[in-house]
């Protein structure tokens, strides 16, 4: 795995952790502002990070239906 290639996992990898974390705080999904200051990342990444956390929810939900 590249350098690069390990951040993002990396990233994506505690995104997922802020957002399960936000949840039982607030049973709603992590907005992209609330998970750039949580991450310390730009804008871009955040909302990068975000579109790819519902994107994986929204294929599993569907996944799941019989």
């Amino acid at each position: 795995m590249q350098p690069r290639e390990a951040r993002e996992q990396d990233l994506l990898h505690r995104a997922r952790a802020e957002d399960v974390l936000h949840w039982q705080v607030y049973q709603r999904p992590i907005s992209a502002e609330t998970l750039r200051k949580r991450l310390r990342v730009g804008t871009g990444t955040a909302r990068g990070l975000v579109a790819k956390l519902r994107s994986d929810t929204h294929t599993t939900l569907h996944s799941r239906v019989p």
